[in-house]
């Protein structure tokens, strides 16, 4: 069955990230443009670049920074990159909560947060 691009590898609003102060912001595509904006040049430059000539270190460093990108412009890794957002956060707090200096009451309600992440009464989303 053929599909054609905007049915098979395309969402409405991916990347729409709202700011603090409720407008659109254009960070993560901002990103992927900077990514495309340097492998501009090198992608010309290797298309020139006949079989046995080197490609130059710097030329090669763009291309995989615009590999790197692509590879996160799908919407199954952006959902995957949330989740480890939400699990390295997660862990952060945790441990955070955990490892509390302070007086005996701080320490304490520390590790009641500490406790209630780690049984699932807290979460972050």
């Amino acid at each position: 069955m053929w599909s054609r691009p905007q049915e098979a590898g395309w969402q409405e609003r991916l990347y729409d990230i709202e700011s603090i102060d409720g407008e659109h912001d254009g960070l993560i595509e901002a990103l992927f443009g900077l990514a495309e904006n340097y492998a501009s040049g090198s992608l010309k430059r290797l298309v020139a670049t006949g079989r046995d000539d080197a490609v130059a270190d710097d030329d090669r460093g763009n291309l995989a920074f615009l590999i790197a990108a692509q590879e996160q412009r799908v919407p199954g890794a952006l959902k995957e990159l949330r989740l480890n957002m939400v699990i390295t956060g997660s862990s952060l707090a945790a441990v955070e909560l955990a490892n509390l200096a302070g007086s005996s009451s701080v320490r304490r309600r520390g590790k009641e947060g500490y406790e209630a992440f780690i049984d699932g009464r807290v979460r972050l989303r």
